[in-house]
């Protein structure tokens, strides 16, 4: 006799949908998502720095989308609406340069960038002592932190509304602290005019704790002590090299509102905020900044400055051409809706005559 069939993976989703769809919650359909994709064919790196461009959206991102060479960016506006697109960035290459474009859908702005610099996670994780390597640091989005924006600026503050709107917005008084694990910072460098973006992983200690003591109480495993006489040569012995010590201070150390995953992380208790950086390190200069969906009025450009005689003349030419596309495409409408009548009225004559013939 055969063994009993197991159920696959689409019918255990199955099991929670009603009618066979599934439905999602509310909180996942309001949520920014990000959709991250390649134009034309990418170096090896740089396609890794999209995977891990991706881990930072995470897990309102498509982590394992495969781009066909087939697909053009208009299917993937089209497809935009269904899965709760917010944004579109896509990495490219010229001869010159890296770009990236972060596209709002479906009406726009588009701001396009050109990439300075970049060090993949990979090597980000060769560089500090103890990587984090946790798959539930994502099952959260992160928490935005924003420097250096001056909001004076127009097209400073078309950037900042961009980054604040792909990542959810928090309650402060509602959020509960143990989803907040990662944090994404994006500072601007206003004497090179570069975007920085970092991204942490953040762990929270008991405070006034030694370090051996803190293996004890936050260890799994009871420590070997064989080589000590009492449990107070072990906490007392140097544990690290000066060098190797974190420091915490007043600027790191709050008192927690809330209790915290993780031992000794208890509410009205003093713990340590600490980051670790997860990668990747992106630097961004912003080159131009378009008023559609990667059309329309150029409203900044880091290199063409226009006098205001020359951008009233533009301004005519772009109200020119959305007024014949809008006349285009009323004609169009009118032409089906003319072919479709002409159909009707075609077959319903036919059918006249079917019965004046005495044909059922």
């Amino acid at each position: 006799m055969g063994k009993k069939r197991k159920k696959g993976k689409c019918a255990k989703n199955a099991q929670n949908s009603e009618g066979g769809t599934y439905i999602e919650e509310e909180n996942v359909i309001h949520a920014p998502h990000v959709l991250i994709i390649n134009r034309g064919h990418l170096p090896s790196r740089l396609m890794e720095l999209i995977k891990n461009t991706r881990s930072i959206f995470e897990p309102y991102t498509s982590s394992k989308l495969k781009v066909r060479s087939s697909n053009t960016f208009k299917d993937f506006v089209s497809i935009a609406g269904t899965f709760h697109i917010h944004h579109i960035i896509s990495f490219s290459m010229t001869e010159t340069a890296y770009n990236m474009r972060i596209c709002r859908v479906p009406h726009g702005p588009t701001l396009f960038f050109k990439l300075i610099g970049a060090t993949l996670a990979r090597e980000v994780d060769q560089l500090i002592r103890k990587p984090i390597k946790n798959k539930a640091l994502f099952s959260d989005h992160p928490l935005l932190i924003m420097s250096g924006f001056n909001k004076l600026d127009m097209h400073h503050k078309i950037l900042s509304n961009t980054f604040q709107n792909m990542i959810p917005s928090i309650d402060i008084i509602k959020v509960n602290l143990n989803k907040i694990k990662r944090c994404l910072l994006i500072r601007y460098d206003t004497k090179n005019d570069v975007i920085d973006i970092r991204h942490y992983a953040i762990k929270v200690n008991p405070c006034g704790i030694n370090k051996g003591l803190t293996k004890i109480v936050k260890g799994k495993k009871v420590p070997n002590m064989s080589d000590f006489n009492d449990i107070h040569d072990y906490v007392t012995r140097d544990q690290v090299s000066e060098s190797e010590i974190e420091i915490d201070g007043p600027e790191n150390q709050i008192v927690l509102p809330q209790n915290i995953s993780g031992k000794g992380n208890i509410k009205s208790h003093q713990s340590a905020i600490r980051l670790v950086e997860m990668g990747p390190r992106i630097s961004l200069k912003l080159i131009k900044i378009e008023d559609g969906l990667c059309q329309g009025k150029v409203i900044y450009h880091h290199y063409i400055k226009k006098s205001p005689d020359e951008l009233s003349r533009l301004e005519e030419i772009h109200r020119k051409k959305r007024k014949l596309k809008l006349l285009k495409t009323n004609n169009k409408l009118k032409l089906k809706r003319k072919i479709g009548s002409k159909k009707n009225s075609s077959f319903n004559s036919a059918k006249k005559r079917k019965k004046e013939i005495g044909i059922p």
